[in-house]
């Protein structure tokens, strides 16, 4: 959030700036209020002193002198007053106006002054509210992993009762944040669930450096990382699901993938349904009131590029949330559907390497039975069961699916989707446990391709095992941004 410092002639003239139009206006009524009144001024005043006020002459005298009249007729154009009672009462009546013409822009401009003083003080306060509510954000230590890692979120009431913050300084500094997000809590129950309303700020990471030194890039539909990694993390809600952004991040760091997220919220939901007047017609997206809008075809088309690398990327790995109640923690979908345009026949498009996709969900399946995730002793044994599913609570995507859309639908592509329960995701504590375990059964089935092999590159680029991840981890306490 950054705000530039105004002086007192910048906000004076903003504030005139700010209010031209309503100015405008009321000087189009005073000026209408004129005009009505030197029509009355004209029938009653050309009765009266026809040599001066009648014909056509006189209507340019009655117009000239009751403008005049507004400046104190310097140029002494209308010498001529009124004589008739009814005359000098409009006289009155304009002189009145002429006060109102100057008074009520005067008026604005400076409740206009007033307000961007106000606003001015308001933009530093919500500035200093940013700062604390990203100190609320710094790291902390997983209880399970031993990880240093940013909440996924902080509850407003939290924010309120240990920074001192009120519910509408929380609320308005969100707003102006660009990496942070109001969600609701009771969004990752199921509707049968009743659940209460719980508001919570989200952070998610949009610009900077992760805390393995890769460059987080900011872009028109969010934000990606580069590892140089022959597999590619993909949140593509983000914005809609509390916690994938979270998720998907650390899933990707602790693997060293590349990551992609989808964080813009003008956005429509593009994992679902992307078609092709999403991605192919010219943008009517223009400047409007000094703000530029996104270029969403832009944005749709550079998000397909970076998910895929432009082609380069061997393994693309969706995760997604579940609010529903299914006997699957982990739902993998692999299968996509492509008609055939005669007759319309629908045939399965799989990942190309299936055998390697199944290994990968094998290894899930058995860690999930096993609970071979770390957790802290005696929490071992509470752990409720973990199950997972392949292609049976969620069925095989369909052609607008964006997974059908980076294999062009020719053929298939090395593409999954883990469909991930809530309750994991948002609501518990093992979502850091099952992201660590999950990163190392994908790097381990398929590799990674990292090519820099500086110190700051991804734990895994000179075979790091897992245990010294955790202790680089511990390593970075400096407050983030999920970084």
């Amino acid at each position: 959030m950054e705000k530039k410092k105004k002086n007192s002639f910048k906000m004076l003239i903003d504030a005139a700036k700010n209010c031209r139009h309503e100015m405008w206006k009321a000087v189009q009524v005073l000026l209408v209020i004129t005009l009505v009144l030197a029509v009355i001024y004209y029938v009653v005043e050309s009765a009266a002193q026809p040599d001066v006020y009648g014909g056509a002459k006189g209507i340019w005298n009655t117009v000239v002198w009751a403008f005049t009249q507004y400046i104190g007729d310097p140029g002494k154009f209308a010498t001529n007053g009124p004589v008739t009672f009814t005359g000098r009462l409009v006289a009155t009546l304009i002189g009145i106006v002429k006060i109102l013409i100057f008074a009520v822009p005067a008026g604005m401009i400076g409740s206009g002054f007033s307000k961007a003083i106000k606003d001015d003080k308001r933009a530093k306060e919500l500035e200093e509210n940013n700062e604390t509510i990203h100190k609320a954000f710094a790291r902390e230590q997983c209880r399970h992993t031993r990880l240093r890692v940013a909440p996924r979120f902080k509850s407003v009431v939290s924010l309120q009762v240990n920074q001192n913050l009120t519910e509408e300084d929380i609320i308005d500094t969100v707003k102006e944040a660009k990496d942070l997000r109001l969600r609701n809590l009771a969004d990752t129950y199921s509707i049968n669930d009743n659940a209460q309303d719980k508001l919570v700020v989200e952070i998610f990471p949009m610009e900077g450096t992760s805390q393995d030194g890769r460059t987080i890039t900011k872009t028109e539909y969010g934000c990606k990382i580069d590892r140089e990694s022959n597999v590619t993390i993909v949140s593509t809600s983000s914005t809609t699901e509390l916690g994938n952004s979270h998720f998907a991040y650390y899933l990707a760091q602790f693997g060293g993938f590349n990551f992609v997220s989808k964080e813009e919220s003008e956005l429509e939901d593009s994992y679902y349904i992307i078609s092709k007047e999403t991605t192919q017609p010219e943008s009517t997206d223009k400047e409007k009131k000094g703000k530029k809008k996104i270029d969403k075809v832009k944005a749709y088309n550079d998000f397909l590029g970076d998910i895929t690398k432009n082609g380069k990327s061997e393994w693309v790995i969706f995760i997604l949330q579940t609010q529903r109640s299914i006997r699957s923690q982990f739902s993998f979908v692999h299968k996509t559907t492509k008609k055939v345009q005669e007759g319309g026949i629908k045939t399965t498009v799989k990942p190309e390497n299936e055998d390697t996709f199944l290994n990968i969900y094998n290894k899930v399946e058995t860690m999930l039975a096993n609970k071979d995730y770390k957790l802290n002793p005696g929490e071992r044994e509470e752990a409720s069961e973990l199950h997972c599913d392949l292609d049976e609570c969620f069925t095989g995507v369909g052609e607008q699916n964006i997974s059908y859309m980076i294999s062009n639908g020719e053929k298939g592509c090395n593409a999954f989707t883990i469909r991930i329960a809530a309750e994991i995701i948002a609501r518990n504590n093992r979502d850091l446990p099952l992201a660590l375990r999950l990163a190392q059964i994908i790097q381990e089935t398929i590799g990674s391709k990292t090519v820099d092999n500086t110190e700051k590159n991804t734990w895994k680029t000179r075979g790091i095992g897992f245990q010294e991840a955790a202790e680089i981890s511990a390593q970075h306490n400096e407050t983030g941004n999920n970084n």
